[in-house]
C-alpha cells in the first residue's frame, strides 16, 4: 500500500485549492477501493490487449527517460481512470493501433477534459506486427528488469488486476515493433467533447477523433516526456 499512501500525500502538494485537494483525495481513494474490490477481468479482447501493450510501452519509455522512483505509480490504466498516466497534475492518455488507423476512440467526455489540469497529452502508438519484435511477455520482462522487489510486486498486482492472472497474457503470442509514437497537447481549442460544453440532459458521451487532421497540436515526444516527468 506504499504507492496508495504516496499518491494520496502527493495530492496535498499540488498548487490547487483545498476544496479541490479534498475532492481529488476522495476520488483517488475511491478509485483504489474499487480497484481492490472489483472482479478481475478473465480475458482481454484484441482491442483491450493492444491498449495494454501500448500503455506498457509508454511506461517503459517513461522509465528509461527518468530515474524518478514514483513513475510506476503514474500508471492509472489498471484503475480505469479517465487517463492512463497521471503525475503532479499532468495527464497522458494513450491510444494504440496495429493497422495504421489515425482514428482514436474517446471513451467519455472526461477523457480530454483539461479543466483543473496543468497539462494533458494524447498519445497514439502505431505498432507493426513483426516476427522480430517483442511479445507482451517479453515487454513485461524487459520492464521488470528496472524494478526493485517492491516495485515488481506492485507491477504484478497491476497486471493481475487487468487480466486476473498475468500468465493469461501468454495466449497473446503476437510480436510487435513500434512504427511511431505521436503525442498531441490538448489545448483549449483542441477538437473534443467535454462536460462543461454539454447540455445537462446528456449524461455520457463517446466518439471517434481523427488525429490525421490535428498536426497543429503535435508535440515532440521528448519534450512531452520532459514536461511530464519534471
Amino acid at each position: 500500500y506504499f504507492y496508495l499512501i504516496t499518491e494520496l500525500i502527493e495530492i496535498f502538494k499540488l498548487e490547487i485549492s483545498r476544496t479541490e485537494q479534498i475532492d481529488r483525495f476522495t476520488k483517488q481513494l475511491n478509485s483504489w477501493i474499487e480497484f481492490l474490490q472489483r472482479e478481475r477481468v478473465k480475458t482481454l479482447s484484441k482491442e483491450q490487449f493492444l491498449g495494454l501493450y501500448g500503455e506498457l510501452l509508454f511506461l517503459e519509455k517513461l522509465l528509461s527517460f527518468s530515474s524518478s522512483e514514483d513513475l510506476l505509480g503514474c500508471w492509472k490504466g489498471p484503475f480505469g481512470d479517465s487517463q492512463d498516466f497521471v503525475r503532479k497534475n499532468k495527464y497522458v492518455e494513450i491510444k494504440t493501433t496495429a493497422n495504421g488507423d489515425d482514428d482514436v476512440h474517446i471513451s467519455s467526455e472526461l477523457q480530454l477534459d483539461t479543466d483543473g489540469k496543468a497539462a494533458l497529452y494524447l498519445g497514439k502508438i502505431y505498432l507493426d506486427e513483426d516476427p522480430e519484435g517483442r511479445s507482451v511477455m517479453k515487454l513485461i520482462s524487459d520492464i521488470e528488469t528496472t524494478f526493485n522487489t517492491g516495485q515488481k510486486e506492485h507491477f504484478n498486482h497491476l497486471l493481475s488486476s487487468v487480466t486476473g492472472d498475468r500468465s493469461r497474457l501468454i495466449q497473446f503470442t503476437g510480436k510487435f515493433s513500434v512504427n511511431k509514437i505521436n503525442l498531441y497537447k490538448v489545448e483549449d481549442d483542441f477538437p473534443r467533447v467535454v462536460r462543461s460544453r454539454l447540455d445537462q440532459a446528456v449524461s455520457s458521451v463517446n466518439y471517434q477523433l481523427d488525429l490525421g487532421n490535428l498536426d497543429e497540436y503535435f508535440i515532440n515526444f521528448k519534450d512531452a516526456l520532459e514536461d511530464f516527468t519534471k
